[in-house]
C-alpha cells in the first residue's frame, strides 16, 4: 500500500459550462469538452508545439481562461502552464480585448500586447507580463485575469461611484415601492 494522495480535482470542472474547445456548445455536468471535442483542442496544441500553427490561428478564449485559473488543469498531457506558454505563441497579434466567461465568472483584461508569464498577485487575480526580445520579462502588464469577477470587483466599483457621486438605478427599488 502506498499514502500516495490522488491529484486535487478542480472545483472549476464540477459544473456544465462551455466547452473549452471555442464551438460555444454547453458541456455535460462534470465535463470540459463535448464529446470528441477535446482532440480539436489535442490538435491544436500539437500543431503550436511543432510551430505549424494556421493564419490567425487563436486557441479558445474558454480555454486559455481555464487553463490561467486552474493551474492542475490538463487536457492529453498538456498541462495548464505549456497551454498558457503556446497561447502566448499564437495571440501574438491580440488586439485589445475585455472577455467575461460567465460560466466562470472570470474578466479577462488584454491590452493587445504578447504575454508571457504570469504570476497571481492576490486571491484569485492574476497578472502577465510582457517579454522583451530577449526573451527577459519586462514589467509592463500585458493582462490580467480576475476570478469571481463580480464579487471581487464590487466594492471598487461601489467605491469609484460613490468618489464620483453617481447612484446606480434599480429596477427592484422601484417595484418595491409600487408594492
Amino acid at each position: 500500500m502506498t499514502d500516495a494522495k490522488p491529484e486535487p480535482k478542480s472545483k472549476a470542472a464540477r459544473l456544465g459550462g462551455q466547452c473549452l474547445c471555442g464551438c460555444g456548445e454547453i458541456t455535460m455536468p462534470r465535463y470540459d469538452f463535448r464529446q470528441g471535442h477535446d482532440m480539436r483542442v489535442k490538435g491544436m496544441l500539437s500543431r503550436l508545439e511543432r510551430g505549424k500553427p494556421e493564419e490567425k490561428f487563436r486557441l479558445p478564449d474558454v480555454l486559455v481562461a481555464r487553463a490561467t485559473i486552474d493551474p492542475m488543469f490538463k487536457v492529453h498531457g498538456y498541462d495548464a502552464e505549456t497551454i498558457l506558454r503556446l497561447a502566448a505563441v499564437a495571440h501574438s497579434e491580440l488586439k485589445p480585448t475585455v472577455c467575461y466567461y460567465s460560466d466562470t465568472q472570470t474578466l479577462v483584461i488584454e491590452n493587445g500586447a504578447r504575454r508571457a508569464e504570469g504570476e497571481q498577485v492576490a486571491k484569485g487575480v492574476v497578472a502577465f507580463y510582457a517579454q522583451e526580445e530577449g526573451g527577459e520579462l519586462d514589467h509592463d502588464v500585458t493582462a490580467i485575469t480576475i476570478e469571481n469577477a463580480e464579487v471581487t470587483l464590487k466594492p471598487f466599483v461601489d467605491a469609484i461611484l460613490a468618489k464620483h457621486g453617481v447612484a446606480l438605478e434599480r429596477p427592484d427599488a422601484e417595484q418595491t415601492k409600487a408594492v
